[in-house]
């Protein structure tokens, strides 16, 4: 496809963390400048999303995972600050945290998210796992075993096979 071939040099960054293609094929990327970045191929526009702490609140964090969910929404795990969601309809962020109290996530330092058929979102950070099911909101948490050493299990990545079975890569 020949509309990816001069793509990179159109952004201003040169150190991705991330990449995401959207039901829509808009492209998100996630670097190390913190910034965000979409790219509508269609109009052969970019959008450039500045970290900010003003509402609403743009992650101040570099992203290294993306999904959508049934809403369209798009989730981004933060390296050290949560989840951000932007909801495109709205034009709006919305960024979730671990707290401390049942409900919240279970850890900052968030790794991977990722959409299951169902429109569940999975959240594996480096503490366990949260859970979001839109229809029973806030998060659920799942604490892993701990190693032999005492350290905590940290979940990298998810991977959906052919049959439907979801994967984790851990520690």
């Amino acid at each position: 496809d020949d509309s990816f071939n001069d793509l990179y040099s159109k952004l201003q960054h040169t150190a991705l963390t991330c990449i995401f293609r959207r039901g829509d094929n808009t492209m998100w990327f996630g670097a190390w400048d913190k910034f965000l970045y979409a790219y509508e191929q269609i109009t052969g526009t970019e959008k450039t999303f500045k970290p900010t702490t003003a509402e609403p609140a743009i992650p101040t964090d570099e992203t290294v995972s993306f999904t959508e969910d049934k809403r369209k929404s798009i989730w981004m795990a933060c390296q050290n600050t949560g989840v951000a969601v932007y909801d495109r309809g709205a034009h709006k962020f919305t960024s979730y945290q671990h707290d401390g109290k049942d409900g919240s996530l279970i850890d900052n330092h968030v790794n991977a998210v990722y959409t299951v058929r169902s429109g569940i979102v999975w959240i594996g950070t480096d503490n366990g796992l949260s859970i979001h099911d839109p229809l029973y909101s806030p998060f659920q948490q799942y604490f892993l075993p701990k190693e032999q050493d005492g350290k905590d299990i940290t979940i990298f990545d998810f991977y959906r096979d052919e049959q439907y079975n979801l994967w984790m890569a851990t520690s």
